[in-house]
């Protein structure tokens, strides 16, 4: 006779009509039939979920220059609101703080963001010697001959860092439900250009691309906010520091933007 099998914790017994016995522990499966045991071995494994998921980041949105705790109105360098636009592009990697029902998550990355602020009327932006510094002037103050303004912008790109704390009510896995986060990013300005279009004294269209730093920051550093539900996010920023340097005499602006898009 087969020897009976080992003891395991709180087994589950079942007894058929016909007198058949299967036994199921941990340890496997065993079928009693006619005084003929069967033994099977098996596992069962819980599919365990991923604790850091690579994302994607693609986001388009809208920006503004901010004075203060308002908006820049009623200047030489108040903004076309919806012709002034933020275009973000990166990766990330999203980890799971805790075991797997944890809600909790960082978020970490690298994006490109690229920020175009489209002036009103003839205004342009432009350096100043006396005194050294950055101002946003009428175009003939530069320009003499200039007799219509078509197209006055300034472009920015920066490259940041992202970092940010999310609660993810997603089930298992990560962005199929939502999601709230909040966090800060720092940055480092990578290129910049003014844009101009004019007609000049014998009406004929002029383009200019200017590259100069005019006096920007060369850093800069900001908190976020998001909110999503499965990939779509929108995602709030608000610079902390200055957009121009504190050592000539320039704006106090600050960049304040919303974009909508998906991390993937």
């Amino acid at each position: 006779p087969l020897p009976p099998p080992p003891s395991s914790p709180k087994p589950r017994v079942k007894v058929q009509e016909d007198g058949t016995t299967i036994i199921i522990s941990p340890d496997g499966i065993d079928i009693n039939e006619d005084g003929d045991r069967t033994h099977y071995d098996y596992k069962i494994r819980r599919r365990k979920q991923a604790q850091t998921e690579g994302q994607g980041d693609i986001h388009f949105g809208w920006n503004n220059m901010v004075l203060g705790d308002a908006i820049v109105r009623n200047e030489n360098g108040e903004l076309r609101p919806w012709q002034s636009t933020v275009f973000t592009l990166g990766g990330a990697g999203k980890t799971r703080v805790g075991n797997d029902n944890s809600k909790f998550y960082i978020r970490y990355g690298l994006q490109f963001n690229w920020h175009h602020f489209r002036l009103k009327g003839n205004n342009i932006i432009t350096k100043t010697t006396v005194p050294d510094g950055t101002a946003f002037l009428p175009v003939q103050v530069e320009k003499p001959a200039v007799t219509n303004v078509q197209f006055s912008s300034y472009n920015l790109m920066y490259l940041d860092l992202p970092f940010m704390m999310i609660l993810d009510f997603s089930g298992r896995g990560m962005d199929n439900a939502f999601s709230l986060g909040v966090g800060a990013y720092g940055g480092v300005r990578v290129n910049q250009k003014r844009n101009l279009i004019y007609d000049d004294h014998n009406n004929d269209p002029i383009k200019e691309k200017i590259r100069n730093n005019f006096y920007f920051n060369t850093w800069r550093y900001g908190v976020m906010a998001q909110i999503g539900f499965n990939a779509f996010k929108i995602t709030a920023k608000y610079d902390l520091n200055e957009v121009f340097r504190s050592d000539r005499v320039t704006p106090d602006y600050q960049i304040a933007s919303i974009a909508f898009g998906f991390s993937f």
